[in-house]
């Protein structure tokens, strides 16, 4: 096990600069591990002396110990390298942060050779319906591998497409990926699976046209859209939404999930098949379910990739407006999924500029992930014995603010109020900025000033004025009244928050300016 960890970390480390690393290591089991084990509470967690728990305990331990000393099993001559210049003085790969030779596309963007090869995989995989694994001769990595390239190294050839007849010669495996298709009939011995992957890549559908601004684009049915279509297809501001999302709990829910108390004992339940099925369950909703989600998405419009989803976790990238609805969706699906209230998923949502380099904006909305999981700190209390009390993250960070998913269908509802009047009245656009200038002068001021303070008689003031003039000119005037009961007195800080949100939203997707520009 540890000279197979050496190769493929060397592998990894030739490929990808230090970016990838394997942590491998095994613990042995004997008879006794599968008997009943007690558990007991200590801080932080529960512990067994014995049983399964307690060698999961020490391989855990082992992996922590790799990870914390990467690559400490390579040769010394390989680790010297890491401490030497690297790169070619380039420019860096926008894409991944690659230093070393790049490619600029089209549209200005940089790809390394890795990128470029993973841009084309996404290509095939758009109309893929078998993925093929052959067994060959391992071969040497070239100076700037592809992904190809490393599977060569490892004794793989990987082949995906439409049709993959006729079937190779040797030793391989073929997945079936097509939801509707089937195997056509052949005489191959082949070994053939199903696999789920959530294989969604916006694309140029018949008779679209291209949206405003890239009227000169050439439309070809079936080609994949790039960042600058999907960013100016976005309804209002023309940015692009990242998405991700992850859920809650999984570590915990694999290692106390399955205790239970039996007399005076917490005895653990957690057998194997128990914890594949667990998997296997999560891999049906992340690998499975989430793409046709993502599909049903698009029945009118494709605006949406889907970078990855498997394990427990997504990255979506796309127009921002189809991206964050996608991610409301995802998360209702796996409450119904799950069927419990403790086991959520949490989101981090960016909006950036279609130019911006990818994988920082991957990185970002990886901090904002984690601000959303840290946004509230309460445990759900457990309803029975039967069931475990984790503690609920389950919000979503959206334009650089936690909220609660339970709280997300009121902020959408105001949102869509808010949009609603602005088509009607363009004078009500007014409203989104003074609700969010409000707010910021509360969140500003009240250390000081306490809950009380000239923002809330100016907001009364000021919609007071807006409900009269509206009252007069014969025009609805139901918007004003509603926002003056959510914001008066004591409801101010209860509900600023919220409705200044859902300006900001608001004001995103009505965004628009002279001369035809969002």
């Amino acid at each position: 096990m540890a000279e197979l960890r050496q190769v493929v970390n060397e592998v990894f480390l030739r490929a990808r600069g230090g970016a990838l690393y394997l942590s491998l290591d095994g613990v042995p089991l004997v008879p006794a591990h599968f008997g009943k084990a007690p558990v007991r509470k200590v801080e932080g967690g529960y512990v067994a002396e014995r049983g399964l728990r307690a060698a999961e305990d020490e391989l855990e331990r082992r992996i922590s110990s790799q990870k914390n000393r990467r690559f400490l099993e390579l040769p010394k001559e390989t680790l010297a390298a890491l401490f030497q210049p690297f790169g070619e003085g380039a420019e860096p790969c926008q894409i991944c942060g690659y230093l070393g030779p790049t490619e600029e596309d089209e549209e200005g963007i940089r790809w390394c050779p890795s990128c470029q090869s993973f841009r084309a995989l996404g290509r095939d995989l758009r109309r893929a319906k078998f993925l093929r694994l052959s067994w060959c001769e391992p071969r040497s990595l070239p100076s700037h591998p592809s992904w190809k390239d490393v599977f060569l190294r490892f004794g793989f050839h990987v082949q995906v497409g439409e049709d993959l007849w006729p079937p190779d010669k040797g030793l391989s495996l073929v997945y079936w990926l097509g939801e509707n298709s089937a195997f056509s009939a052949r005489t191959s011995e082949e070994a053939t699976a199903r696999k789920f992957l959530v294989n969604v890549v916006a694309t140029w559908r018949q008779g679209e046209t291209p949206p405003r601004g890239y009227e000169s684009e050439h439309v070809v049915e079936g080609e994949i859209k790039h960042f600058g279509i999907l960013a100016a297809q976005a309804e209002g501001a023309p940015y692009l939404g990242i998405l991700r999302m992850d859920m809650d709990n999984l570590g915990r829910l694999f290692r106390d999930g399955f205790l239970r108390k039996v007399g005076d004992e917490l005895l653990d339940y957690g057998t194997f098949s128990r914890k594949h099925s667990l998997s296997t369950l999560l891999s049906v909703f992340f690998e499975g379910w989430v793409g046709e989600r993502a599909r049903k998405h698009a029945e009118k419009q494709e605006r949406v990739y889907a970078v990855y989803s498997g394990g427990d976790d997504l990255f979506f990238v796309g127009s921002w407006d189809a991206v964050l609805a996608l991610a409301y969706s995802v998360r209702d699906d796996f409450r119904k999924f799950s069927g419990r209230e403790d086991l959520g998923i949490s989101a981090g949502f960016l909006l950036v500029h279609d130019k911006y380099p990818l994988y920082l904006a991957a990185t970002e909305a990886g901090e904002l992930l984690e601000s959303a999981k840290k946004g509230r700190e309460k445990l759900v209390e457990a309803p029975s014995q039967d069931s475990w009390a984790f503690p609920r993250k389950d919000a979503i960070c959206l334009l650089g603010r936690v909220v609660f998913w339970e709280d997300f269908p009121e902020v959408k509802r105001w949102k869509e109020r808010l949009v609603q009047a602005v088509k009607e009245e363009a004078a009500a656009r007014r409203v989104l900025f003074v609700l969010q200038e409000v707010w910021e002068k509360y969140q500003k001021e009240r250390e000081q000033r306490g809950e009380w303070g000239p923002w809330l008689w100016r907001i009364t003031y000021w919609l007071s004025r807006q409900r009269e003039v509206a009252r007069k000119a014969g025009r609805d005037e139901s918007l004003y009244r509603d926002l003056l009961e959510k914001l008066s007195g004591k409801n101010f800080a209860q509900n600023a928050g919220a409705l200044s949100l859902a300006a900001r939203w608001a004001e995103l997707e009505t965004r628009e300016t002279q001369g035809g520009e969002r």
